[in-house]
């Protein structure tokens, strides 16, 4: 299954799992800021206290953060993949998600989509809305991709529309906290 398929699978997946990796390390930062760090895959981010953080094994998502005072499926995932043996451009990848996206989730429209910077690295940002097949909700999502060396790094929050407006403040102090360690 490719990083697609698997970030959207746990999007419909509530995170009870806490399964820990070794190397990767969570400290107190900032008054209610914990800092998560992966040496392993290059890089680290800031994240609330009032988010619990769920790692996973043998798969291409990495880390996935989510509000812990919530019944929701508000979630931010990290995905990263090895690029060693692909010799595709960012754009390549982008284009690909989005017509993936557009193929597999019900009502997708992509509201914004466009070049920007994370983190000092050239970077792609979409914005778009989509409904759960099972679920009334119209949930809304930002994906931003960028390519480091030989590793595709995907930033992905995803919640219902509510949740988004009263989230989107703490998910950007989180994405413009993302550091590749190098």
């Amino acid at each position: 299954m490719t990083f697609l398929g698997m970030s959207i699978i746990i999007l419909v997946i509530l995170l009870p799992l806490t399964a820990a990796r070794q190397g990767v390390s969570a400290q107190r930062g900032a008054s209610g800021v914990l800092i998560y760090e992966d040496p392993s895959y290059d890089f680290s981010l800031h994240y609330p206290s009032n988010w619990a953080k769920v790692n996973f094994t043998g798969s291409e998502n990495i880390v996935a953060f989510v509000p812990l005072q919530e019944k929701s499926l508000s979630q931010l995932t990290i995905v990263v993949q090895n690029l060693s043996s692909q010799n595709k451009s960012l754009y390549a990848y982008v284009a690909e998600q989005i017509k993936y996206l557009d193929y597999h989730l019900l009502d997708f429209n992509l509201v914004k989509s466009g070049v920007t910077t994370i983190a000092g690295y050239p970077s792609y940002k979409t914005v778009y809305t989509f409904k759960m097949q099972y679920l009334l909700d119209e949930y809304k999502s930002i994906e931003i991709w960028m390519i480091e060396g030989n590793k595709l790094y995907i930033i992905k929050y995803s919640s219902d529309q509510e949740r988004y407006r009263d989230q989107i403040v703490t998910v950007g102090d989180i994405i413009n906290s993302f550091r590749i360690l190098r």
